[in-house]
């Protein structure tokens, strides 16, 4: 149970890292202001 509850964590943890890396790509890429 332990094991499976830091999976999760983990899991999120990459899904949040990979959203803001994304996110922050996209923002350079079109910044023009």
């Amino acid at each position: 149970m332990e094991f499976m509850n830091n999976s999760c964590l983990l899991l999120l943890i990459l899904f949040t890292f990979l959203f803001y890396t994304k996110s922050k790509y996209f923002f350079l890429k079109f910044d023009f202001i």
